[in-house]
């Protein structure tokens, strides 16, 4: 019995030798198959994508011949215009070419209206007009070709019913200027710079005539003219850089009647000036406090002069029509009369002096710096063979 027992407990005791050795040959298994699982799984992965990455070659290189096949059968595209449509099949954009050669891309609003254009004239003006939602033009920027008679580059911005109201243009890349328009389409206001340097500012009436202008030179000179409805000046004013002042009257040919004017230094001056725009008589106080009053002939050479001098002296001068003083009087600073006599070639002949005395001597003169005769008189003796002569 107690053999058997021994057999018995032998025996299992064997078999849970053997199931612990199995038991430790399976954690063995596992601990391999996790390590082994990954590793395998990165090899497929990175075979799986040197698969497609082949694959993925092999298509771009087939597609790559079909496009060469393709440019090669259809280079380009023909069409006399080219239309975008939306869901509901309306035209929102279309690119066309006009019968005359213009060139215009144009965008629609869903209500089939044309708000927007943007190409070239068949003349090479490229152009963008903007429409309002009634198909009404409302701005539009221009640039005409270089080579152009009339280079402009410009804005132009219409009414309602597509008269132009505001432009901004620039002319031969060297002027800019804004016009503003009325209702009508006549242009009241301008304003700008010239390509000589002037910038003005100048109204115009419902007409389109100018009738106010002010502008400012490029040497800083400030002008202001009024025109009459002729389009001949009327009124003008200038102030120059140097400080001097003018102011012009002038009649309805535009030719300056009444000229008068303070200089830099602050002298004034008038002139008047007969229909032809000569000036034949002129009044001015010079720097000096001298006052001068000038009579013109027709030639525009001054004929006749009277000045009065600061220290009460006074002369009157007479001159012929080349210039040349022939005769000249007046009253010294000492209160004593004179009077002198000159010839054609502007040297003195003969001169008259009255002295403190009450006599008064004549002079003949052979050369300017030679007397040739010379007598001292009295004056109220003077005056009654005078009287005499007379009788």
């Amino acid at each position: 019995m107690d053999s058997s027992s021994d057999r018995q407990l032998a025996a299992l005791a064997a078999a849970c030798r053997r199931l612990t050795t199995q038991l430790r040959l399976t954690l063995a298994l596992l601990a391999l198959a996790a390590v082994a699982a990954p590793l395998a799984c990165f090899l497929l992965l990175d075979r799986a994508r040197s698969d497609a990455t082949s694959i993925a070659i092999r298509h771009a290189a087939a597609l790559f011949e079909r496009v060469k096949l393709a440019a090669a059968t259809y280079p380009s595209v023909r069409a006399r215009a080219i239309e975008l449509v939306d869901e509901k099949n309306q035209v929102r954009a279309a690119l066309t070419l006009d019968p005359d050669g213009g060139l215009w891309q144009k965008f629609f609003d869903p209500q089939r209206g044309e708000r927007l254009r943007v190409g070239l004239t068949a003349d090479g003006i490229s152009r963008v007009r903007l429409f309002d939602e009634k198909q009404k033009a409302r701005l539009s920027s221009s640039v005409t070709r270089t080579d152009a008679k009339a280079r402009i580059a410009g804005t132009t911005f219409f009414g309602d019913d597509e008269k132009p109201l505001l432009s901004l243009l620039t002319d031969d890349g060297a002027t800019a200027r804004m016009d503003v328009s009325d209702r009508k389409g006549k242009i009241r206001l301008s304003q700008g710079v010239d390509s000589d340097g002037w910038v003005y500012q100048s109204f115009s009436d419902p007409d389109g005539k100018l009738r106010l202008q002010t502008n400012v030179s490029a040497k800083s000179q400030v002008n202001f003219l009024l025109q009459a409805a002729g389009g001949k000046n009327h009124f003008t004013v200038s102030d120059s850089v140097q400080g001097g002042t003018s102011l012009q009257l002038l009649d309805a040919s535009g030719r300056p009647r009444i000229a008068q004017s303070v200089g830099p230094k602050g002298n004034p001056a008038i002139e008047l000036s007969d229909a032809q725009g000569r000036t034949r008589l002129g009044l001015q106080i010079s720097s000096e406090n001298r006052a001068d009053l000038w009579l013109y002939g027709s030639s525009g050479n001054a004929l006749i002069g009277l000045s009065t001098f600061e220290n009460n002296r006074s002369s009157f001068a007479f001159w012929d029509a080349n210039s040349r003083g022939r005769l000249g009087q007046g009253i010294t600073e000492k209160g004593l009369a004179y009077f002198e006599n000159y010839g054609v070639d502007a040297k003195i002949k003969m001169s008259v002096h009255t002295g403190a005395d009450g006599t008064f001597t004549s002079y003949v003169y052979k050369t300017p710096g030679e007397r040739a005769w010379e007598t001292t008189s009295n004056i109220m003796t003077g005056v009654d063979i005078l009287e005499r002569l007379f009788r």
